[in-house]
C-alpha cells in the first residue's frame, strides 16, 4: 500500500459513487463545473457539500460547483489510488 493514501481519511469521508464521479468530473474540468438544474442532482450535491468536498458559488448570475481544499485532498488521494497497480487475489 502506498503511504500517500490515507485510507482512514477516505473511510471517514465515506465517499459514495456519486461523490467519486463528481470529484472526477471536477478534476477534469479544473475544479469547477456549472451547477446542475435537476432536483435530484441538487439533492446529491447537497450530500457531497455537507462532507466539505464542494461548495456552490455564484458568478455572473450562474451557480457553479467548486472543489474545496478538502475536496482537492480527496481528489489527490483518489488519483494516487487510480495509479496503483491492481491487486489480484486468488479465490478458493
Amino acid at each position: 500500500m502506498n503511504s500517500k493514501i490515507d485510507t482512514a481519511h477516505l473511510r471517514h469521508v465515506a465517499l459514495t459513487s456519486f461523490d467519486v464521479q463528481l470529484l472526477g468530473l471536477l478534476m477534469k474540468s479544473g475544479g469547477e463545473y456549472p451547477m446542475p438544474e435537476t432536483p435530484e442532482a441538487k439533492m446529491l450535491l447537497e450530500v457531497t457539500r455537507s462532507k466539505g468536498l464542494i461548495e456552490v458559488v455564484e458568478r455572473s448570475t450562474r451557480q457553479f460547483v467548486r472543489l474545496t481544499d478538502e475536496g482537492r485532498v480527496v481528489c489527490t488521494q483518489l488519483e494516487v489510488m487510480a495509479s496503483q497497480p491492481r491487486l489480484e487475489v486468488a479465490s478458493r
